[in-house]
């Protein structure tokens, strides 16, 4: 009998990429590398503009008895990149902004051996203060390649049954030694800062199928979060997916891709182009949020997706607002006219989830029923609503 894990966690180690190489300035985006990490000493240069900014930048690495070593005009602070990370967090503290200003910082990942790295690094010199408001992200990059991510689950239950159908993989990260933890958005800010969302796709892609396998029934659908603008490649894309599924035996007729950030998306036909080709090889598709901002019943007849996930502050404004409860109503008929199933989500209130069925909502998800949870959390019916068997 295979052995349950009791915590949810990341694989233990990526898969090497086994494709052609596709570099960019931010990294290869055909494989899980993440750049600007390198074992090791690491080096930061800063550069003074003036005497004035020299003195005190001087004066503050000395206070926090950090070692800095003169090269011609350049200091440059060595040391690991949690120990850089350390120096960081000191300079944005005791150097004012205007100070900042007047510094010209890098980092240079495998330090500086010789001038000519020296002369390198500094081609990418960028105002302290700017250097600074990005290192503050720079424990992500531990996050991705030290194994911090893990998953947690909402359940997805029907709205007539009670019966859980699907599960929701939300991301998160916990840093091992302090027990820190970090929630979706401070991931998914941190990568953005860093230009690292490609390598964050892949890997909570992996860790939610990983996952999946440990803790959810075989006749459950695993929703995963997906932003479309993070796909360089849709072929390459699915053929990780593919190799998370098959080696930790989830079937890919089981995995949703959830579209998400919909008003964010630039290209509605390269995300159509990028849906066809998932739908093509048996994975459903899901849009989220619909009912916010731009989207509307258009979007659901252009981009056929399997469910329609209805926007929580949609459906909490339906409760009181008949022109939201009409425009929920609205959005179930035109999903299924589309063919799609609809979720009503954000479900807090037995008022909410009686409205979500009157309007026709296939399905339900919200903390009324179970929070986010690894393992996932058991169901919490409503003992008035009825069980249609």
């Amino acid at each position: 009998m295979q052995e349950i894990a009791t915590t949810c966690s990341s694989p233990k180690q990526h898969e090497a990429c086994k494709t052609a190489c596709a570099p960019t300035a931010n990294g290869c985006l055909r494989c899980e590398q993440v750049p600007g990490r390198a074992p090791g000493i690491g080096a930061v240069l800063l550069a003074a503009q003036d005497a004035d900014a020299s003195a005190v930048l001087e004066a503050v690495l000395a206070t926090a008895n950090f070692r800095a070593t003169q090269l011609g005009a350049l200091l440059v602070v060595t040391g690991s990149l949690r120990q850089l990370s350390e120096v960081a967090v000191v300079l944005r503290k005791q150097v004012s902004a205007y100070t900042q200003s007047c510094i010209r910082a890098t980092y240079a990942p495998r330090g500086v051996h010789t001038d000519r790295d020296a002369v390198n690094a500094l081609i990418f010199a960028e105002p302290l203060s700017k250097m600074l408001a990005t290192w503050e992200h720079e424990w992500v990059r531990d996050a991705l390649e030290e194994g911090w991510l893990y998953s947690v689950f909402h359940p997805i239950v029907d709205a007539r049954t009670g019966k859980v159908v699907g599960q929701e993989a939300l991301m998160r990260a916990r840093e091992p030694v302090s027990g820190t933890n970090y929630g979706a958005g401070q991931i998914i800010g941190a990568c953005e800062a860093l230009n690292l969302q490609h390598q964050l796709d892949q890997r909570a892609r992996r860790c939610a199928i990983y996952n999946a396998s440990k803790f959810i029934a075989r006749d459950e659908k695993l929703f995963i979060n997906f932003m479309p603008n993070t796909i360089y490649d849709p072929e390459i894309c699915l053929r990780t997916t593919m190799e998370a599924a098959r080696k930790f035996r989830v079937d890919l007729s089981r995995i949703v891709f959830e579209v998400v950030e919909t008003e964010q998306i630039p290209d509605m036909d390269r995300l159509l182009n990028i849906l066809n080709y998932y739908r093509e090889r048996g994975v459903a598709t899901a849009v989220d949020d619909m009912g916010a901002g731009f989207s509307s019943v258009k979007y659901i007849e252009e981009l056929h997706p399997d469910f329609v996930k209805l926007d929580r502050d949609l459906v909490v404004r339906a409760e009181t607002d008949p022109a939201a409860r009409a425009r929920v109503c609205e959005l179930v008929t035109a999903s299924h006219d589309a063919g799609a199933q609809v979720i009503a989500e954000g479900i807090e209130t037995a008022s909410q989830m009686q409205l979500s069925i009157d309007c026709g909502a296939d399905l339900l998800q919200g903390f009324l029923f179970a929070k986010p949870a690894c393992p996932p959390a058991e169901i919490n019916w409503p003992e008035h609503a009825r069980r249609v068997a």
